[in-house]
């Protein structure tokens, strides 16, 4: 028959032809894979994309549904596997028609057949396994790969594309769930503060501050410090934001922050977990006697530090609440001397002293007076106070007790001292006064 002469139906067509229809397949598929991946610069560049991804997608199923579901490997199924020195046949009592396992997991779970296929083989390969702990693993380990390698060459090329796209896909989400994994675990930019250099043989600076007194105190408190102490602010602040991170044990560590005064002492410290401190940072609140203060320490570096007077600020503030303790100790004048021999750090006295009574040796007067602001004040703030004094020993400094309170503190709770023999003394807003032995 010549070549020009007419192929009879359902006669094969010759080599030569279904070689050039591969080829001109092949490259109609490349043609079209370089369409629908390419990157369009126009709105008639994105159609094309569109129309090539479409019919790729097409031929795509087309192939799939031609495929055949199974694959003849005659030569494959006489392989000869060797496990512990024996020679074993895979396969020859085996049907030349194998199934091809369906690797993208659906269908009728022939995944799992496969997996069973290669535990039989495994197993029946080390019936007779030698005595040794050590030889049954290499003898294991061999026929576990003897029986994966003759698995994998009856792949066929779909096959080995779909696991080629499942390895791809397993990648992707190992290396997004490990870009997670690093941002949730990675040192906030806050800890920058801990890398900071400070010269040797000098802790003070700009920078850093003077830490080693809060240092020395933190430790005294049995603080284990993993990092820091960092100080911000200026050495000259009386009030300054301290922070360190505290070492609890070996599964739970904490960043503090806390309000630090004169570089040495914090008289409020707050503590959070480490992954609450990447989430929304440290922030606290000190609100007492008159005083508010915020402060916190953000993931960021950002440091916070607000303080605002909330209190009785001046006289005529004290004497608006309309307290009788007031107005009893202001009707009795400013007495300076009088005042001297009651207060021993002579403060600026504002009313009194007033004599509230006494009790055996002991004589009880009322002030009120102007004291120096605490760290955490702007200004200073009127208190109220109350005296005790021993007669017998007031000469040698001795025998003088003094309770003050700023007014929030004494409208609520009044005041009251205790001498050194036990007698308990008491006087509240109300002018209420009262002494005795409890």
């Amino acid at each position: 028959m010549s070549e020009d002469a007419p192929r009879p139906a359902g006669a094969p067509a010759p080599a030569g032809a279904r070689t050039a229809a591969i080829a001109a397949s092949a490259a109609h598929v490349r043609d079209l894979e370089r369409r629908a991946f390419a990157r369009p610069s126009s709105r008639a560049g994105a159609a094309d994309a569109a129309a090539a991804a479409a019919e790729l997608a097409r031929l795509r199923a087309v192939e799939d549904e031609r495929a055949p579901d199974r694959v003849v490997a005659p030569d494959l199924l006489a392989s000869a596997d060797r496990v512990g020195g024996a020679d074993r046949l895979v396969g020859a009592d085996r049907a030349p028609v194998v199934q091809r396992p369906a690797l993208d997991g659906s269908g009728d779970g022939r995944n799992d057949a496969v997996a069973g296929d290669v535990a039989d083989d495994v197993a029946g390969d080390v019936d007779d396994l030698p005595p040794t702990l050590g030889e049954r693993a290499a003898a294991i380990a061999r026929a576990t790969g003897a029986a994966l390698h003759a698995r994998a060459r009856r792949l066929t090329r779909r096959d080995i594309r779909r696991l080629g796209a499942s390895a791809l896909a397993l990648g992707l989400v190992a290396a997004v769930g490990g870009t997670v994994h690093a941002v949730l675990t990675a040192p906030p930019p806050a800890y920058a503060v801990f890398a900071e250099e400070v010269p040797e043989g000098d802790r003070v600076s700009l920078i850093s501050g003077d830490s080693i007194a809060w240092e020395n105190e933190l430790e005294q408190r049995g603080t284990i410090i993993l990092e820091g102490p960092h100080l911000f602010g200026e050495r000259d602040d009386q009030l300054r934001v301290g922070v360190y991170r505290e070492w609890l044990d070996a599964d739970r560590t904490e960043v503090c922050a806390g309000l630090v005064v004169d570089n040495a002492w914090s008289f409020r410290t707050t503590c959070t977990s480490e992954a609450e401190f990447r989430r929304s940072g440290l922030v606290s609140t000190f609100d007492q006697e008159g005083v508010r203060i915020e402060y916190g320490w953000m993931p960021d570096g950002e440091v916070l530090l607000e303080t605002e007077q909330t209190g009785v600020q001046t006289f005529d503030e004290l004497r608006a609440l309309g307290l009788p303790a007031v107005e009893s100790v202001e009707a009795a004048g400013v007495d300076v001397d009088a005042a001297r021999e009651v207060l021993p750090w002579y403060p600026e006295v504002l009313a009194g002293p007033l004599e509230l009574g006494e009790f055996d040796r002991w004589r009880f007067f009322a002030l009120i007076v102007e004291v120096e602001a605490a760290p955490w004040e702007s200004a200073p703030r009127p208190q109220l106070c109350l005296a005790a004094r021993d007669d017998r020993t007031r000469a040698d400094g001795n025998g003088i007790i003094v309770g003050c309170a700023p007014a929030e503190r004494f409208e609520e709770e009044g005041l009251s001292v205790q001498t050194d023999d036990g007698v308990v003394a008491q006087w509240d807003a109300q002018n209420v006064f009262d002494a005795e032995l409890p």
